[in-house]
Parts: structure tokens; C-alpha cells; sequence
């Protein structure tokens, strides 16, 4: 009888082993804000549409320079626009900005001045590039000003006769960062596969990523999947839209990683995440968690298994 049970377990131990070892070895390998600094995509409301919808730009201290943004009038009448500019800050942890009213024709504080042209005519179906002044004074802190260009239409002329006021508004966003010696510092608040157990994948991550200076961040980086045996079997990207994290508002953002695999898959495994961020200076750090996959098939099969043993050792107990 003892012998039977304990060649019994090492049957059960000898099939989990093969099939960890064969099946685990190999595996084959997105409203938000993003950091295309000159986005060709446009952002369109009330008829017009209005490109890049975010840029990056650099301003040194005591310096003016002149940004670009195109409106076009898809209506078939013509409009006039004025810019009106406001502040905006992170609303929450996945990239919605908030902003500061739209009341300000310009924006003139110690550090940094926006302006514009205000009453623009736009023909019907065409495009115009509308000049934005942006001028740093000489003693502006090196960070960065999150600021919104909007465009909004105080008149429209339907028919040649009728003038109607409309209050929708359309923007670009932009991150003007002034040289110096910025503050460009973050780190990983957190990092996990969304479950501890899988039957199959795919396996979703979510990362917290905290930016802590005074620009925006972009991290970007990998996400390596080690098997149990520290094998690694597959390698996913991170953040490879180029989603940024801003530092005022709510200061950390959510990413979301997905790993797809179509080969068997068993054990458990370790996601390791590296990421990297900074302009001049770049900085790396590391997470990793763990996760295990156990499929339908191998549950199945251990719980038969089980049976059959516990069937086997009920048997010979009412022989006797």
C-alpha cells in the first residue's frame, strides 16, 4: 500500500516537472496627452480644426520666439477667431488635462509672456498659420510652463447675412520649457501584473509612474518576461506612444502594458520593467513582479490525477 501511494506521487511529480520544463522553455514575444513635439493629428470643434494638438518648445531666458499653430475653417461659410490662452495642469492618472478658464487674451506674468493676433478671418475651406509670441524674461525659472492656445470663434457669417456667436473653443497645447537647470527627476510608484494568476494570456501590467520636477516626462522603456528557470522569453515595449507625465496637477499617470503570447505556457514567470526618462541626463530605473500561469489542460489533468490516487488508496482500503 505505501508503496503504491508514494510511486503514485512521484508519478505526479515527474509529469509536473516535464511538463514546466517543456512547455515554460520558450514564448514569442497605446484623450491623452503625448509628446509628439509637432503632431500632424488636429483637434476640431465648432467647425474648425486647429494643429499640432501638443508641441514642445524651447525658450532660453531673455528670449522671443515665434510659434506657428494652423486653424482650418471647415465650414462653408467664412469665420472669425480670436486666441484665448489659459494654464492647464493634469486632471488625473491617465493624461486628461485641466485648464484655467479661457478668458485670457494673453498670458504676461514675471517669467513668460504668450500673445497673439485676436480678431483672425478665416475664408471658407481654407487654412491660416496664426503667429504665437512667446517671450521668456532673463531671470524665468528653468521649468516648464504648461500653457493652452485656444481658438475660438467670436463670429461667423452663415449666408451672407446671419452673425452668430458660438462658445466652443479649440486648442493646442503647449510645453514651453525654459533652459536652465531644470528639475527632471520621477520614479516607479508601482508595478504589477493586474492578477496573480493566469490560465492563459494575455497578461496586463499597470505601471504608476510619478513625476517629481518640473518638466514633463516621457518615460519609455521594455518590459522583460523571465520564465521560472530565468530564461527570458518574451520582451514587450512601454509607453511607445510617448504618453507624458506632467509635474503639476496630478503628478503620476497609468500606463498600460498587454503581453500576447500564442505558445504553451506554464509556471510562474517575472516581469521586469526598465525604463528610462530625462533630456540631458537620462536616468534609468527598475520594478519587476510576478505572476504564475497554470492552465485549464494542466488543472484538469492534476485533478484527475488526484482522483485516480485518492480512487486507488479508497480501493485497497475496502479490500481489506
Amino acid at each position: 500500500m505505501k508503496k503504491f501511494v508514494l510511486g503514485s506521487i512521484v508519478v505526479l511529480f515527474c509529469f509536473t516537472s516535464f511538463s514546466i520544463k517543456t512547455f515554460a522553455a520558450g514564448s514569442s514575444f497605446v484623450g491623452s496627452l503625448n509628446n509628439n513635439n509637432k503632431s500632424n493629428e488636429g483637434a476640431t470643434l465648432s467647425g474648425i480644426t486647429v494643429s499640432p494638438v501638443l508641441s514642445t518648445i524651447d525658450v532660453n531666458k531673455g528670449q522671443s520666439l515665434v510659434h506657428n499653430i494652423t486653424v482650418y475653417d471647415n465650414n462653408p461659410y467664412p469665420v472669425t477667431i480670436s486666441m484665448v490662452y489659459s494654464n492647464f495642469i493634469s486632471a488625473n492618472q491617465y493624461g486628461q488635462p485641466s485648464f484655467e478658464g479661457l478668458t485670457n487674451a494673453e498670458i504676461n506674468d514675471n517669467d513668460i509672456s504668450v500673445s497673439s493676433p485676436y480678431n483672425i478671418n478665416i475664408p471658407s475651406h481654407k487654412i491660416i498659420s496664426i503667429p504665437i509670441t512667446i517671450s521668456a524674461t532673463s531671470y524665468a525659472l528653468p521649468r516648464e510652463y504648461f500653457i493652452s492656445a485656444f481658438a475660438k470663434i467670436t463670429k461667423n457669417v452663415q449666408n451672407n447675412s446671419s452673425t452668430v456667436n458660438l462658445s466652443g473653443a479649440v486648442g493646442s497645447l503647449m510645453l514651453i520649457r525654459v533652459s536652465g537647470n531644470s528639475n527632471q527627476s520621477g520614479f516607479i510608484k508601482t508595478f504589477s501584473a493586474e492578477n496573480a494568476f493566469y490560465t492563459q494570456t494575455p497578461i496586463n501590467f499597470t505601471t504608476n509612474f510619478v513625476d517629481t520636477g518640473n518638466v514633463h516626462l516621457d518615460p519609455q522603456g521594455v518590459i522583460d518576461i523571465y520564465n521560472m528557470f530565468g530564461t527570458k522569453v518574451a520582451t514587450i515595449p512601454f509607453n511607445s506612444s510617448r504618453n507624458i507625465v506632467l509635474p503639476v496637477g496630478v503628478n503620476s499617470r497609468i500606463f498600460k502594458s498587454t503581453w500576447n503570447s500564442n505558445n504553451l505556457l506554464i509556471g510562474q514567470y517575472t516581469a521586469k520593467l526598465i525604463v528610462s526618462f530625462g533630456y540631458n541626463t537620462i536616468t534609468t530605473t527598475e520594478s519587476d513582479s510576478s505572476f504564475w500561469i497554470i492552465p485549464f489542460w494542466f488543472i484538469i489533468i492534476a485533478i484527475v490525477l488526484i482522483l485516480f490516487i485518492l480512487w486507488q488508496i479508497i480501493s485497497r482500503m475496502l479490500r481489506r
